[in-house]
Protein backbone atom coordinates (compact mmCIF):
# COMPACT_ATOMS: atom_id res chain seq x y z
CA UNK A 1 0.00 0.00 0.00
CA UNK A 2 1.00 3.60 -0.40
CA UNK A 3 2.06 4.15 2.98
CA UNK A 4 3.61 7.54 2.45
CA UNK A 5 0.64 9.63 1.33
CA UNK A 6 -1.66 11.14 3.79
CA UNK A 7 -5.37 9.02 3.44
CA UNK A 8 -7.08 10.73 1.23
CA UNK A 9 -4.57 9.75 -1.29
CA UNK A 10 -3.76 6.14 -0.22
CA UNK A 11 -4.92 3.53 -1.13
CA UNK A 12 -5.13 0.64 0.47
CA UNK A 13 -4.02 -3.04 -0.91
CA UNK A 14 -3.95 -5.81 2.21
CA UNK A 15 -2.44 -8.68 1.91
CA UNK A 16 -3.72 -11.52 4.63
CA UNK A 17 0.26 -11.28 6.05
CA UNK A 18 -0.75 -7.82 7.50
CA UNK A 19 -3.27 -10.23 9.82
CA UNK A 20 -0.40 -10.84 11.54
CA UNK A 21 -0.39 -8.23 14.18
CA UNK A 22 1.47 -9.07 17.86
CA UNK A 23 -0.88 -11.46 19.69
CA UNK A 24 -1.97 -13.27 16.84
CA UNK A 25 -1.92 -16.92 16.44
CA UNK A 26 0.39 -18.52 13.81
CA UNK A 27 -1.17 -19.38 10.53
CA UNK A 28 -3.06 -22.44 10.98
CA UNK A 29 -1.51 -25.56 9.28
CA UNK A 30 -4.24 -28.38 9.98
CA UNK A 31 -6.81 -29.66 7.53
CA UNK A 32 -8.73 -26.32 6.93
CA UNK A 33 -7.51 -22.82 5.71
CA UNK A 34 -4.52 -20.70 6.96
CA UNK A 35 -6.60 -17.97 8.99
CA UNK A 36 -8.84 -20.21 10.68
CA UNK A 37 -7.45 -19.53 13.86
CA UNK A 38 -7.95 -15.37 13.91
CA UNK A 39 -10.64 -14.50 16.10
CA UNK A 40 -12.84 -11.59 16.01
CA UNK A 41 -10.61 -9.26 18.19
CA UNK A 42 -7.54 -10.39 16.03
CA UNK A 43 -9.44 -9.24 12.97
CA UNK A 44 -10.42 -5.85 14.83
CA UNK A 45 -6.63 -5.45 15.53
CA UNK A 46 -5.20 -5.57 12.15
CA UNK A 47 -7.92 -3.50 10.37
CA UNK A 48 -7.23 -0.97 13.58
CA UNK A 49 -3.31 -1.28 12.44
CA UNK A 50 -4.27 -0.21 8.38
CA UNK A 51 -5.36 3.79 8.00
CA UNK A 52 -8.62 4.44 6.20
CA UNK A 53 -7.72 4.93 2.19
CA UNK A 54 -9.25 6.98 -0.36
CA UNK A 55 -10.67 3.43 -1.53
CA UNK A 56 -9.24 -0.35 -0.91
CA UNK A 57 -8.84 -3.38 -1.66
CA UNK A 58 -7.11 -6.81 -0.49
CA UNK A 59 -5.92 -10.30 -1.47
CA UNK A 60 -7.35 -12.07 1.80
CA UNK A 61 -8.48 -15.46 -0.17
CA UNK A 62 -4.43 -16.17 -0.42
CA UNK A 63 -1.21 -16.48 1.28
CA UNK A 64 -0.22 -17.52 4.69
CA UNK A 65 -3.99 -16.25 6.48
CA UNK A 66 -5.69 -16.98 3.23
CA UNK A 67 -9.02 -17.80 3.97
CA UNK A 68 -12.41 -18.50 1.56
CA UNK A 69 -14.91 -16.14 1.19
CA UNK A 70 -17.85 -18.13 3.44
CA UNK A 71 -15.05 -17.99 6.70
CA UNK A 72 -16.13 -16.00 9.51
CA UNK A 73 -12.79 -14.43 9.63
CA UNK A 74 -13.59 -12.75 5.94
CA UNK A 75 -16.74 -10.85 6.93
CA UNK A 76 -15.06 -10.10 9.96
CA UNK A 77 -12.67 -7.94 8.25
CA UNK A 78 -15.02 -6.03 6.38
CA UNK A 79 -16.97 -5.59 9.44
CA UNK A 80 -14.16 -3.97 11.37
CA UNK A 81 -13.37 -2.04 8.33
CA UNK A 82 -16.89 -0.84 7.68
CA UNK A 83 -16.61 0.38 11.80
CA UNK A 84 -13.25 1.81 11.58
CA UNK A 85 -14.79 4.10 9.19
CA UNK A 86 -17.61 5.36 11.22
CA UNK A 87 -15.39 6.02 13.96
CA UNK A 88 -14.33 10.12 13.45
CA UNK A 89 -10.88 9.31 15.56
CA UNK A 90 -10.17 6.64 13.21
CA UNK A 91 -11.26 8.40 9.99
CA UNK A 92 -10.79 12.19 10.69
CA UNK A 93 -11.24 12.77 7.25
CA UNK A 94 -14.22 11.37 6.77
CA UNK A 95 -13.43 9.04 4.36
CA UNK A 96 -16.00 7.10 3.06
CA UNK A 97 -16.05 3.35 3.06
CA UNK A 98 -15.04 2.16 -0.32
CA UNK A 99 -14.17 -1.07 -0.33
CA UNK A 100 -14.05 -3.39 -3.44
CA UNK A 101 -13.22 -6.31 -1.64
CA UNK A 102 -10.88 -9.62 -2.74
CA UNK A 103 -9.60 -9.29 -6.12
CA UNK A 104 -9.91 -12.46 -8.23
CA UNK A 105 -12.52 -13.28 -5.02
CA UNK A 106 -14.90 -16.86 -5.66
CA UNK A 107 -17.88 -14.48 -3.92
CA UNK A 108 -18.53 -12.08 -7.17
CA UNK A 109 -19.15 -13.79 -11.01
CA UNK A 110 -15.72 -13.32 -12.80
CA UNK A 111 -16.08 -14.21 -15.98
CA UNK A 112 -14.02 -18.01 -16.25
CA UNK A 113 -13.51 -20.17 -19.44
CA UNK A 114 -16.97 -20.86 -20.75
CA UNK A 115 -16.31 -23.94 -20.12
CA UNK A 116 -15.08 -23.98 -17.13
CA UNK A 117 -19.23 -22.45 -16.03
CA UNK A 118 -20.65 -25.37 -16.98
CA UNK A 119 -20.82 -29.11 -15.54
CA UNK A 120 -18.67 -31.38 -17.86
CA UNK A 121 -16.99 -28.79 -19.88
CA UNK A 122 -16.64 -29.47 -23.84
CA UNK A 123 -16.96 -26.97 -25.77
CA UNK A 124 -20.02 -24.93 -24.77
CA UNK A 125 -20.93 -21.94 -26.61
CA UNK A 126 -21.11 -18.11 -24.99
CA UNK A 127 -24.56 -18.21 -26.99
CA UNK A 128 -25.75 -21.01 -25.17
CA UNK A 129 -29.15 -20.48 -22.56
CA UNK A 130 -26.64 -21.16 -19.59
CA UNK A 131 -25.01 -17.75 -20.28
CA UNK A 132 -27.99 -15.75 -22.04
CA UNK A 133 -29.97 -16.37 -18.75
CA UNK A 134 -27.24 -14.96 -16.63
CA UNK A 135 -27.87 -11.55 -18.35
CA UNK A 136 -32.05 -11.72 -18.82
CA UNK A 137 -32.82 -10.22 -16.09
CA UNK A 138 -32.16 -8.14 -12.49
CA UNK A 139 -33.08 -11.19 -11.08
CA UNK A 140 -30.97 -14.00 -13.21
CA UNK A 141 -27.67 -11.74 -12.71
CA UNK A 142 -28.22 -11.70 -8.93
CA UNK A 143 -28.54 -15.45 -9.08
CA UNK A 144 -25.27 -15.90 -10.68
CA UNK A 145 -22.82 -15.75 -7.58
CA UNK A 146 -22.93 -15.13 -3.32
CA UNK A 147 -21.98 -11.76 -3.88
CA UNK A 148 -25.48 -10.61 -4.53
CA UNK A 149 -26.87 -13.49 -0.95
CA UNK A 150 -29.60 -11.29 0.54
CA UNK A 151 -28.59 -10.39 4.00
CA UNK A 152 -24.96 -12.64 3.86
CA UNK A 153 -23.30 -11.34 0.95
CA UNK A 154 -20.94 -8.54 0.24
CA UNK A 155 -23.16 -6.44 -1.39
CA UNK A 156 -25.21 -6.52 1.47
CA UNK A 157 -21.97 -5.47 3.78
CA UNK A 158 -21.77 -2.37 1.33
CA UNK A 159 -17.92 -3.84 -0.48
CA UNK A 160 -17.83 -3.69 -3.75
CA UNK A 161 -16.71 -6.27 -6.73
CA UNK A 162 -13.40 -6.61 -8.97
CA UNK A 163 -13.55 -7.71 -12.57
CA UNK A 164 -9.98 -9.15 -12.05
CA UNK A 165 -8.58 -10.52 -15.05
CA UNK A 166 -5.59 -12.46 -15.67
CA UNK A 167 -4.19 -13.80 -19.02
CA UNK A 168 -4.82 -17.56 -17.94
CA UNK A 169 -4.18 -19.26 -21.47
CA UNK A 170 -2.18 -19.21 -24.04
CA UNK A 171 -4.86 -17.84 -26.77
CA UNK A 172 -5.55 -15.18 -24.37
CA UNK A 173 -7.19 -12.66 -26.34
CA UNK A 174 -10.85 -13.71 -26.76
CA UNK A 175 -10.84 -13.47 -22.54
CA UNK A 176 -11.88 -9.93 -23.46
CA UNK A 177 -15.55 -10.98 -24.25
CA UNK A 178 -15.49 -13.07 -20.66
CA UNK A 179 -14.67 -10.01 -18.83
CA UNK A 180 -16.97 -7.56 -20.28
CA UNK A 181 -19.11 -9.99 -19.99
CA UNK A 182 -18.95 -10.22 -16.45
CA UNK A 183 -19.06 -6.67 -16.40
CA UNK A 184 -22.04 -6.34 -17.60
CA UNK A 185 -23.73 -9.17 -15.39
CA UNK A 186 -22.57 -7.98 -11.99
CA UNK A 187 -23.73 -4.17 -13.23
CA UNK A 188 -27.18 -5.64 -14.15
CA UNK A 189 -27.47 -7.38 -10.64
CA UNK A 190 -26.42 -4.08 -8.61
CA UNK A 191 -28.92 -2.63 -10.34
CA UNK A 192 -27.82 1.15 -9.56
CA UNK A 193 -27.55 2.86 -12.72
CA UNK A 194 -29.32 2.41 -16.14
CA UNK A 195 -27.87 -0.18 -18.64
CA UNK A 196 -24.53 1.84 -20.15
CA UNK A 197 -23.74 3.67 -16.76
CA UNK A 198 -21.19 1.33 -14.50
CA UNK A 199 -22.12 1.35 -10.98
CA UNK A 200 -19.61 2.56 -8.59
CA UNK A 201 -19.75 -0.64 -6.79
CA UNK A 202 -17.46 -2.03 -9.44
CA UNK A 203 -13.70 -1.90 -10.83
CA UNK A 204 -11.55 -3.63 -13.12
CA UNK A 205 -8.27 -5.11 -12.15
CA UNK A 206 -5.80 -6.81 -14.31
CA UNK A 207 -2.22 -8.16 -14.59
CA UNK A 208 0.01 -7.36 -18.02
CA UNK A 209 1.48 -10.44 -17.25
CA UNK A 210 0.49 -14.68 -18.22
CA UNK A 211 -0.15 -16.80 -15.45
CA UNK A 212 -1.85 -20.19 -15.62
CA UNK A 213 -4.01 -21.18 -13.31
CA UNK A 214 -3.67 -24.56 -11.94
CA UNK A 215 -0.63 -26.95 -11.53
CA UNK A 216 -1.34 -28.37 -15.16
CA UNK A 217 -0.95 -24.63 -16.31
CA UNK A 218 2.19 -23.91 -14.58
CA UNK A 219 4.05 -24.02 -17.79
CA UNK A 220 2.74 -21.24 -19.09
CA UNK A 221 4.96 -18.94 -16.99
CA UNK A 222 7.25 -21.23 -15.49
CA UNK A 223 10.72 -20.61 -16.70
CA UNK A 224 10.70 -17.83 -19.08
CA UNK A 225 13.70 -15.53 -18.53
CA UNK A 226 14.34 -11.43 -19.99
CA UNK A 227 17.51 -11.19 -21.12
CA UNK A 228 19.13 -7.82 -21.07
CA UNK A 229 22.60 -6.49 -21.99
CA UNK A 230 24.04 -4.12 -19.88
CA UNK A 231 26.74 -2.00 -21.67
CA UNK A 232 29.56 -4.37 -22.39
CA UNK A 233 29.78 -5.45 -19.03
CA UNK A 234 27.77 -8.82 -19.93
CA UNK A 235 24.27 -10.18 -19.43
CA UNK A 236 21.37 -10.28 -16.78
CA UNK A 237 18.84 -12.88 -17.08
CA UNK A 238 15.70 -12.58 -14.76
CA UNK A 239 13.03 -15.07 -14.84
CA UNK A 240 9.40 -13.69 -14.83
CA UNK A 241 6.01 -13.86 -15.85
CA UNK A 242 5.79 -13.15 -19.79
CA UNK A 243 3.64 -9.96 -20.49
CA UNK A 244 0.66 -9.78 -22.40
CA UNK A 245 0.55 -7.88 -25.61
CA UNK A 246 0.32 -4.49 -24.67
CA UNK A 247 -2.05 -2.98 -26.88
CA UNK A 248 -4.26 -5.93 -26.23
CA UNK A 249 -4.23 -4.85 -22.71
CA UNK A 250 -4.67 -0.96 -23.54
CA UNK A 251 -8.08 -2.03 -25.35
CA UNK A 252 -9.14 -4.52 -21.87
CA UNK A 253 -8.68 -1.31 -19.60
CA UNK A 254 -10.63 0.46 -21.75
CA UNK A 255 -13.42 -1.45 -23.04
CA UNK A 256 -14.28 -3.23 -19.76
CA UNK A 257 -12.61 -1.28 -17.29
CA UNK A 258 -13.40 2.54 -18.04
CA UNK A 259 -16.34 1.82 -20.22
CA UNK A 260 -18.20 -0.88 -18.35
CA UNK A 261 -16.22 -0.61 -14.54
CA UNK A 262 -15.99 3.02 -13.17
CA UNK A 263 -11.91 2.44 -13.52
CA UNK A 264 -8.91 0.67 -13.45
CA UNK A 265 -6.82 -0.77 -10.22
CA UNK A 266 -3.36 -0.97 -11.52
CA UNK A 267 -1.80 -4.06 -9.94
CA UNK A 268 2.02 -3.22 -10.17
CA UNK A 269 5.04 -4.77 -8.67
CA UNK A 270 6.11 -2.81 -4.95
CA UNK A 271 9.30 -4.26 -4.68
CA UNK A 272 11.92 -1.60 -5.07
CA UNK A 273 13.88 -3.99 -7.69
CA UNK A 274 11.03 -3.90 -9.59
CA UNK A 275 10.59 0.14 -10.28
CA UNK A 276 12.04 2.08 -13.28
CA UNK A 277 15.52 3.07 -13.11
CA UNK A 278 17.43 5.64 -15.10
CA UNK A 279 20.58 4.30 -16.58
CA UNK A 280 20.55 1.25 -18.55
CA UNK A 281 24.16 0.72 -17.88
CA UNK A 282 23.23 -0.46 -14.63
CA UNK A 283 21.05 -3.23 -12.85
CA UNK A 284 18.61 -2.92 -10.26
CA UNK A 285 19.93 -6.34 -7.37
CA UNK A 286 17.34 -9.90 -7.24
CA UNK A 287 14.60 -8.72 -4.76
CA UNK A 288 15.81 -11.00 -1.26
CA UNK A 289 12.61 -12.45 -1.32
CA UNK A 290 12.54 -14.59 -4.35
CA UNK A 291 15.08 -17.54 -5.25
CA UNK A 292 18.51 -16.85 -6.12
CA UNK A 293 17.76 -18.54 -9.62
CA UNK A 294 15.22 -16.31 -10.52
CA UNK A 295 18.47 -13.52 -10.97
CA UNK A 296 21.46 -14.70 -13.07
CA UNK A 297 25.11 -11.82 -14.01
CA UNK A 298 26.28 -13.84 -16.83
CA UNK A 299 29.50 -11.01 -17.00
CA UNK A 300 31.49 -10.88 -20.51
CA UNK A 301 34.58 -11.06 -18.17
CA UNK A 302 34.10 -13.97 -15.83
CA UNK A 303 34.67 -12.13 -12.24
CA UNK A 304 33.16 -9.17 -13.40
CA UNK A 305 30.67 -8.38 -10.46
CA UNK A 306 27.33 -6.78 -11.91
CA UNK A 307 26.81 -3.10 -11.34
CA UNK A 308 23.63 -3.14 -9.33
CA UNK A 309 22.66 0.27 -8.64
CA UNK A 310 19.55 1.84 -6.91
CA UNK A 311 19.62 4.27 -10.44
CA UNK A 312 19.73 0.64 -12.28
CA UNK A 313 16.92 -0.21 -14.94
CA UNK A 314 14.30 -2.97 -13.47
CA UNK A 315 14.33 -6.72 -13.50
CA UNK A 316 12.34 -6.76 -16.69
CA UNK A 317 10.71 -4.10 -18.88
CA UNK A 318 8.14 -2.00 -17.51
CA UNK A 319 6.29 -0.58 -20.15
CA UNK A 320 2.83 -2.85 -18.97
CA UNK A 321 2.93 -0.42 -15.99
CA UNK A 322 1.52 2.71 -18.44
CA UNK A 323 -1.23 0.68 -20.37
CA UNK A 324 -3.94 2.12 -17.46
CA UNK A 325 -2.42 5.74 -18.38
CA UNK A 326 -3.17 5.04 -22.07
CA UNK A 327 -6.26 3.79 -21.79
CA UNK A 328 -7.30 7.00 -19.23
CA UNK A 329 -6.25 9.32 -21.85
CA UNK A 330 -8.33 8.08 -24.76
CA UNK A 331 -10.98 7.93 -22.03
CA UNK A 332 -10.29 11.41 -21.25
CA UNK A 333 -11.29 12.42 -24.81
CA UNK A 334 -14.26 10.96 -24.54
CA UNK A 335 -15.43 13.68 -21.81
CA UNK A 336 -18.15 15.19 -24.26
CA UNK A 337 -20.06 12.42 -23.44
CA UNK A 338 -19.65 11.91 -20.58
CA UNK A 339 -22.54 10.54 -18.23
CA UNK A 340 -24.49 9.31 -21.04
CA UNK A 341 -24.85 5.21 -21.53
CA UNK A 342 -22.58 3.05 -23.17
CA UNK A 343 -24.26 1.76 -25.97
CA UNK A 344 -23.39 -1.24 -28.82
CA UNK A 345 -22.74 0.07 -31.69
CA UNK A 346 -23.80 -1.43 -35.43
CA UNK A 347 -21.42 -1.76 -37.34
CA UNK A 348 -20.74 -3.15 -41.25
CA UNK A 349 -17.47 -6.26 -42.55
CA UNK A 350 -16.97 -3.63 -45.63
CA UNK A 351 -15.84 -6.89 -47.39
CA UNK A 352 -18.98 -9.10 -47.25
CA UNK A 353 -21.39 -5.98 -47.00
CA UNK A 354 -22.59 -7.88 -43.77
CA UNK A 355 -23.98 -5.51 -40.95
CA UNK A 356 -23.57 -6.67 -37.63
CA UNK A 357 -26.66 -5.42 -35.02
CA UNK A 358 -26.68 -5.01 -31.72
CA UNK A 359 -29.05 -7.35 -29.71
CA UNK A 360 -31.75 -6.25 -28.03
CA UNK A 361 -31.88 -8.93 -25.10
CA UNK A 362 -28.50 -7.47 -23.84
CA UNK A 363 -26.60 -10.69 -25.59
CA UNK A 364 -24.42 -8.61 -27.77
CA UNK A 365 -20.92 -9.76 -26.31
CA UNK A 366 -21.99 -13.22 -26.09
CA UNK A 367 -22.79 -12.97 -29.85
CA UNK A 368 -19.83 -11.36 -30.61
CA UNK A 369 -17.66 -14.06 -28.85
CA UNK A 370 -19.48 -16.78 -30.63
CA UNK A 371 -18.81 -15.53 -34.06
CA UNK A 372 -16.86 -16.80 -36.60
CA UNK A 373 -14.92 -20.23 -34.86
CA UNK A 374 -15.91 -19.02 -31.49
CA UNK A 375 -13.75 -19.11 -28.24
CA UNK A 376 -12.91 -22.96 -28.77
CA UNK A 377 -11.63 -22.29 -32.78
CA UNK A 378 -7.93 -24.11 -33.79
CA UNK A 379 -5.43 -23.80 -36.38
CA UNK A 380 -3.96 -20.81 -37.59
CA UNK A 381 -6.62 -19.03 -39.54
CA UNK A 382 -8.92 -19.86 -36.18
CA UNK A 383 -11.02 -16.14 -35.74
CA UNK A 384 -12.09 -16.29 -32.09
CA UNK A 385 -15.12 -13.89 -32.64
CA UNK A 386 -15.48 -10.56 -33.95
CA UNK A 387 -15.25 -6.53 -33.33
CA UNK A 388 -16.98 -4.86 -29.85
CA UNK A 389 -17.84 -1.62 -30.81
CA UNK A 390 -19.60 1.04 -28.85
CA UNK A 391 -20.72 4.91 -29.12
CA UNK A 392 -22.52 7.48 -26.43
CA UNK A 393 -24.20 10.62 -28.00
CA UNK A 394 -25.06 13.97 -26.06
CA UNK A 395 -26.92 16.84 -27.76
CA UNK A 396 -24.53 16.25 -30.90
CA UNK A 397 -21.45 15.13 -29.27
CA UNK A 398 -20.53 11.23 -30.82
CA UNK A 399 -17.71 9.63 -29.41
CA UNK A 400 -17.38 5.68 -30.46
CA UNK A 401 -15.10 2.83 -30.88
CA UNK A 402 -14.02 -0.43 -31.23
CA UNK A 403 -11.80 -3.12 -30.54
CA UNK A 404 -11.21 -6.62 -32.33
CA UNK A 405 -9.58 -9.10 -30.11
CA UNK A 406 -10.32 -11.95 -32.64
CA UNK A 407 -7.40 -11.04 -34.73
CA UNK A 408 -3.80 -10.74 -34.03
CA UNK A 409 -1.83 -7.50 -34.14
CA UNK A 410 -0.51 -8.00 -37.84
CA UNK A 411 -3.80 -8.21 -39.52
CA UNK A 412 -6.30 -5.66 -40.22
CA UNK A 413 -9.90 -5.39 -41.99
CA UNK A 414 -12.27 -2.61 -43.29
CA UNK A 415 -15.31 -1.96 -40.47
CA UNK A 416 -17.72 0.84 -40.96
CA UNK A 417 -18.85 1.94 -37.63
CA UNK A 418 -22.83 3.24 -37.75
CA UNK A 419 -23.52 4.97 -34.27
CA UNK A 420 -26.07 6.98 -35.36
CA UNK A 421 -28.49 7.64 -38.69
CA UNK A 422 -26.53 10.24 -39.71
CA UNK A 423 -22.60 9.10 -38.81
CA UNK A 424 -20.84 6.72 -40.91
CA UNK A 425 -17.27 5.90 -39.99
CA UNK A 426 -14.85 3.48 -42.09
CA UNK A 427 -11.82 2.15 -40.55
CA UNK A 428 -9.23 0.24 -41.33
CA UNK A 429 -8.90 -1.46 -38.00
CA UNK A 430 -5.21 -3.02 -36.80
CA UNK A 431 -6.64 -6.33 -34.92
CA UNK A 432 -6.17 -6.15 -30.77
CA UNK A 433 -5.72 -2.77 -31.16
CA UNK A 434 -8.07 0.04 -30.25
CA UNK A 435 -9.67 2.81 -32.49
CA UNK A 436 -11.56 5.62 -31.06
CA UNK A 437 -13.26 8.40 -32.97
CA UNK A 438 -14.96 11.80 -31.06
CA UNK A 439 -17.01 13.46 -33.43
CA UNK A 440 -20.42 14.91 -33.93
CA UNK A 441 -23.62 14.10 -35.46
CA UNK A 442 -24.73 16.59 -38.14
CA UNK A 443 -28.62 17.01 -38.11
CA UNK A 444 -30.01 17.73 -41.94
Amino acid sequence: MDSNLPDNQRINWTHSKNLQTPGAPPPYTGDGYGGQSLSNDDMIRASNSIPCALFEANELQEGIYGMPNYSPQYYQWYAARMQKYRDPQANPLGLPFRDFGTYGGDANYNGDPWNFQVPGGGDTSPTDPVFKQKISSIDAARQSCNYFFPLAGLEAMGVGAIIKHYADQPDYASRYYNKAFAAEVMAKGINDTPAGIPPSQLIYLDWGKVEGLGVENGSLHNGYYFTRSVSNLGVVKTDRHPQVDYDWQVGNIFGVGFCRTIGYIIFDERSVNDQFGTNPNEVKARDPDTSPTTWQWQPTTPGTPAPITPAGYPTEPCRWHDAGFEAAYYYFQCSRTEGAPWQYCRYQFKASGEWVEPETDGTTILEHAAAFDGPYGTGPSARRGRPDAMFRIKDNAVDVWVFDPSRGKNSYETIILNPTPNVLIEVNLQGSKLALFNTVEFFF
